[in-house]
């Protein structure tokens, strides 16, 4: 502080505004450049810190049907009944395991204080299957949050026996406007069919933390259909006393070393009902593309700024001090000039930095994040403190590097001021005086005396060097932000999907329907002819099932989110999505075979398993095998399909 003190006080006297002027700019150019850096930073690292601290499962599964031989989705057997004991024993002795542990959940009917659901919609009036953000609700075991059934991040504390706590997804406390400390009250079960069983006595829970786990990662705005809760597990038990019969999963550790034949192999007998793999490579990717992004921003600032300030600081140096010339006619050493020309640029630097450190905080809540908010949401201020101390040395090195370039022309500038002030120059030229009436009407013009002054063009080109940057990244944050909060940008394609039942009128009525919602104000566009979620199409010769894809749409339809290609535009065309061609290896330009089964065979494969399941006393007829029905597609594009972010 003292030197800098000196600083102002020896070099800046004479011309404090420019100086501290070109300080504060060098500030908010280094403050953009380190805020960008932290968000990329934060970005990059935000789903590998997240996935090493909570140790999230590999998949989760549950027994297979007993189905013989599969065509389609049919299945030609009833299903086997395996305890939930027997299957974590068969889990965990299988090699391909490192651990693997039993997940026990209940769909709760929970009310607020004024008796209203918290999860009512218009069309779910008890908040249970809303379609959206189902709560499902998991005892917790002995031992941290990384401890529990599914591993999670916790912010709060863990309900123990007896404590009357839960503790709920950040998404459950968003949608329900509920925080730490807030009370709900467990009134009862959701039933499969039918109004919840209602408790006799209703359980009050207090939210003690909010989790964030591997199921709850997902894009800004998107709700998933399972969202656990992890209660008191004495509170689980008078669940279960009253009724609730849990739904059981088995989350499985695989050997990072097992190879994926030897995984398939052992995993047969099972139903993979989520691959945390999978979603784990789509997060990566999407926060590997963001994350680039930021640094190309930061890049492109720390460029656009070098351009910038390079030209500022040297004629700051130039304008604000002494006369050369006058110190070298008093004695005054080149050496020392230098000396002090390079004094105070560094003083430029060192303000022009820690200034670009206290800016670059509050810079750094307008960057685009990413999925990293759902990770680390409500972090708008973001400091990043090894990048801060890096990006600091880094601005006042690169200043006093410039400075001291200027410094050492100044200390070199000959003597020239009378040569130059004796020449003719301009109009006074022209009129072809005498020296000593050239100068007097110089004077009286009040030309310029002593060395001839700095070109505009570096100025003017730097300005406008500013300028564009400044423009050009103000529209790439805005693209991000955009592309962040519109969801039909992210693979979206639709915000809801409305059906309506033939059973009670005539079918000819669906386009007279259609134009209805179409003219409802809330209704920006729809279309008829865009879904094809063709569940019962399969792939011959392989057991990998389709869904989603997209054919060709209809007259007006909203064609997919194209990554690559073409929509699908013919019969014989087919879009595919990313994690399918991933699989399969197939790409644009490649043909593929689809095949359904024939109507009277997937009857036959389904009639035994509902017979079975209700117990029926019905002889079923033989229906021959048929064939099923294929047909080539030529794949002209890979597109994200509204179903699935992860799929």
């Amino acid at each position: 502080m003292a030197m800098l003190w000196l600083l102002l006080r020896v070099r800046w006297r004479r011309a404090l505004g420019p100086s501290l002027a070109v300080a504060l700019l060098i500030g908010a150019i280094g403050g953009f450049v380190l805020a960008s850096a932290a968000a990329a930073r934060r970005v990059e690292s935000a789903y590998r810190t997240f996935a090493e601290e909570i140790d999230a499962p590999d998949v989760a599964l549950i027994p297979a049907f007993d189905c013989g031989e599969v065509i389609g989705t049919g299945c030609s057997g009833p299903p086997t009944v395996t305890s939930a004991d027997e299957v974590l024993a068969d889990v965990r002795s299988m090699d391909v395991v490192e651990k693997a542990r039993l997940v026990e959940s209940v769909i709760p009917f929970v009310i607020n204080a004024q008796g209203i659901p918290i999860f009512e919609t218009v069309d779910n009036v008890n908040g249970c299957f809303d379609g959206n953000g189902s709560v499902q609700m998991v005892a917790t075991l002995p031992g941290g949050a990384s401890d529990q059934v599914v591993p999670f991040s916790l912010e709060g504390e863990l309900p123990g026996p007896g404590s009357g706590d839960v503790v709920i997804t950040r998404s459950i406390a968003e949608r329900a406007g509920l925080r730490v400390g807030d009370r709900v009250v467990l009134a009862g079960l959701c039933s499969d069919y039918g109004d919840p069983l209602e408790f006799a006595s209703p359980i009050e829970l207090r939210v003690s933390g909010l989790s964030i786990g591997p199921l709850d990662v997902e894009p800004p705005g998107s709700l998933l259909t399972i969202q656990p809760a992890f209660v008191d597990p004495d509170v689980f038990q008078v669940m279960v006393a009253n009724g609730a019969e849990p739904q059981q999963n088995v989350a499985v550790w695989l050997d990072p070393a097992a190879s994926p034949e030897s995984v398939e192999d052992a995993l047969s007998a099972y139903k993979v009902i989520l691959d945390f793999r999978e979603r784990q490579l789509v997060f990566d990717a999407a926060l590997g593309t963001d994350a680039n992004l930021l640094w190309l921003l930061a890049a492109v600032g720390a460029l656009a700024g070098l351009l910038v300030v390079a030209p500022v600081v040297g004629r700051n140096l130039r304008d604000s001090g002494p006369d050369v010339e006058t110190l070298a006619a008093l004695g005054t050493r080149r050496p020392q000039i230098t000396q002090q020309a390079i004094a105070h640029g560094g003083s430029l630097a060192v303000i022009g930095g820690l200034s670009a450190a206290i800016v670059a905080v509050p810079i750094s809540a307008f960057m685009p994040s990413g999925l990293a908010s759902a990770i680390k949401p409500h972090r708008e201020f973001w400091f990043d403190g090894v990048l801060t101390i890096i990006g600091v040395a880094l601005i006042i090195a690169v200043v006093v590097a410039i400075g001291s370039i200027s410094a050492w022309r100044i200390g070199r500038t000959e003597r020239t001021v009378a040569m130059r002030t004796s020449e003719p120059n301009g109009t006074i030229g022209l009129l072809g005086l005498r020296p000593a009436a050239s100068t007097g009407v110089a004077a009286a013009l009040g030309a310029s005396a002593g060395p001839r002054r700095a070109s505009p063009w570096p100025s003017l080109l730097s300005m406008v060097v500013a300028a564009v940057v400044g423009v050009a990244s103000l529209t790439y944050l805005a693209g991000l932000r955009h592309l962040e909060q519109t969801p039909s940008l992210l693979g979206w394609n639709w915000d809801a999907v409305v059906s309506f039942d033939f059973d009670q009128g005539d079918p000819d009525r669906a386009a007279e329907i259609v134009a209805e919602i179409g003219e409802l104000d809330v209704v920006e566009e729809l279309t008829a002819g865009t879904f094809y979620p063709p569940s019962f199409l399969f792939v011959p010769g392989n057991d990998l099932f389709v869904w989603p894809w997209s054919f060709a749409t209809g007259p007006d339809a909203i064609q997919p989110s194209m990554l690559s290609g073409r929509a699908p535009e013919g019969p014989d065309e087919v879009a595919i999505d990313v994690v399918f061609a991933e699989q399969t290896d197939l790409g644009i330009g490649d043909t593929v075979t689809l095949a359904r089964p024939t109507l009277t065979t997937f009857i036959a494969d389904e009639l035994p398993r509902y017979v079975e399941e209700l117990d029926l006393d019905y002889q079923l007829a033989e229906v021959p095998e048929q064939a099923p029905v294929s047909a080539g597609f030529e794949i002209t594009g890979i597109a994200v399909l509204p179903s699935d972010p992860a799929q």
